[in-house]
């Protein structure tokens, strides 16, 4: 699931099957030449 958390800022939910995580959060933030990702989080 992608979620825009702020203006031009995405979480993306990835899920992990068969993990006690469940699900890792990555985040992406776009501007105008160029795609930024970040790190992840338990989900």
């Amino acid at each position: 699931m992608i979620e825009e958390v702020l203006p031009a800022i995405y979480k993306i939910e990835v899920p992990l099957p068969d993990s006690p995580l469940k699900s890792i959060n990555a985040y992406e933030e776009q501007g105008a030449q160029f795609n930024y990702r970040y790190g992840v989080e338990q989900g």
